[in-house]
């Protein structure tokens, strides 16, 4: 407004705009993620809804999604809207669990970056297998017992709650004439002798 003696005699209309600078990190809800994922997922799958805001507008609110750290390269994640993916085929037996990073950067280059620790989830997906395809044992007729004490031994690679450790033992057939001749502990795996003898 201009004025004459204390008297308004024009005004015109000023707009001021705002330039956005780049004064706000990306901000993660949480700093520390857990997920967990099951052997053998379909690749693709999402296994974590992970992803930052950031405060800025305009270019530099706008955020773009690297994965970091030892065994990456088996999870993928949108460069654009960030989240957790299943990029390769998991195996428990190979490995139990990843620790990542995932970073969160803006358009005026200012990141942050979250922990991501992934366990992944045992399956019984082998089977047991004996230490020997045969085993050779001689004895004398009559005898009573194996000298010394006969035993059979299998692993299973996958963990305790899938089979090692719950490995049980038992004799589906034998050639003997009579039949029931030998008898297996099922959970050592050791052979015995039946009453029957040999």
């Amino acid at each position: 407004i201009a004025t004459v003696n204390h008297l308004p005699v024009s005004k015109t209309l000023v707009e001021v705009h705002l330039e956005g600078v780049n004064d706000n990190f990306p901000i993660f809800e949480l700093s520390n993620y857990r997920l967990r994922v099951e052997e053998n997922s379909d690749i693709g799958l999402k296994i974590g809804d992970i992803h930052a805001l950031d405060r800025d507008v305009g270019k530099f609110g706008k955020l773009k999604y690297i994965l970091r750290g030892f065994g990456s390269e088996n999870f993928g994640t949108d460069a654009e809207n960030g989240g957790i993916y299943v990029k390769k085929s998991l195996d428990y037996e190979h490995q139990k669990s990843y620790s990542l990073s995932l970073i969160a950067r803006d358009g005026g280059g200012r990141e942050s970056n979250a922990n991501i620790f992934i366990d992944i989830i045992d399956l019984n997906d082998n089977f047991p297998q004996f230490e020997s395809n045969e085993y050779y044992r001689s004895v004398r007729e009559g005898s009573k017992n194996f000298e010394p004490q006969f035993f059979v031994k299998a692993f299973d690679i996958d963990g305790v709650t899938q089979g090692n450790g719950q490995i049980s033992y038992n004799i589906e057939s034998e050639n003997s004439i009579s039949g029931h001749v030998f008898s297996i502990n099922n959970e050592t795996g050791e052979v015995f002798i039946s009453d029957s003898g040999v």
